[in-house]
């Protein structure tokens, strides 16, 4: 099984199938999306609330970009334009931020008016909502999905450490295996669904070998940069 780490996000391509559907959320400027589109027999939903960065996603064939955010709750949300970070609902970068209302769907609820019944793959990187939007995902829902590849905000957050585990322990118990890239922090989560994708003893040991490999070669290149 080839593990692909696509801007911070690691997921197994193998797994995605011909005609997959894969949902982008926190498009931002659309390079996952684009890396799917261009690598991948997909249809893409890209999903991008911030007003700036929505008319400038690239024109991708089978990618739909929809300018609204993904939550829990599906109600609106205020978003915290960002400057040095992505905007975001739940982060503040300095009093007085500037912000918009922006609406919100649910996971569950865009599958079900666009006839979506499996959903291949889903990137998770939505400025905090991350434990929200998994929270409240139906266990019907979580059924039909073959991947969700996350980064949780700790490293923003350290508080948030205790709800993330939490939710890994939920999507275990729901048939997922999970796997912590990241080394410091939850940046870097690949959930697959075994009920979905059956998993051999030999495939995790190669994962848990890559997870280690990339953390060797990060300390290195941090002994080199020093070194230098």
């Amino acid at each position: 099984m080839e593990i692909e780490r696509v801007c911070g996000h690691s997921f197994s391509k193998d797994l995605l199938g011909n005609s997959a559907v894969v949902l982008d959320c926190g498009a931002n400027h659309g390079e996952f999306s684009k890396w799917i589109s261009e690598n991948w027999n997909a249809v893409v939903h890209g999903f991008e609330p911030d007003s700036r960065l929505f008319p400038q996603l690239p024109s991708l064939p089978n990618t739909h970009f929809h300018h609204i955010a993904v939550s829990g709750t599906g109600d609106p949300l205020t978003l915290r334009l960002g400057e040095a970070r992505c905007s975001s609902a739940f982060f503040s970068e300095k009093t007085g931020q500037k912000s918009i209302l922006v609406g919100s769907i649910k996971l569950d609820e865009f599958c079900r008016k666009n006839s979506i019944t499996k959903v291949d793959l889903i990137k998770l990187d939505v400025e905090g909502a991350e434990l929200e939007i998994l929270n409240n995902l139906p266990k019907k829902f979580l059924r039909n999905i073959g991947q969700i590849t996350v980064e949780f905000h700790d490293f923003i957050q350290k508080a948030d450490e205790p709800s993330i585990c939490n939710v890994i322990s939920k999507l275990r118990k729901s048939g997922f295996f999970c796997v912590k890239f990241s080394h410091h922090n939850y940046s870097d989560v690949l959930c697959i669904n075994t009920k979905i994708h059956s998993i051999a003893w030999w495939q995790i040991l190669n994962i848990y070998i890559l997870k280690y490999l990339r953390g060797l070669f990060r300390l290195m290149r941090r002994r080199m940069s020093f070194d230098l």
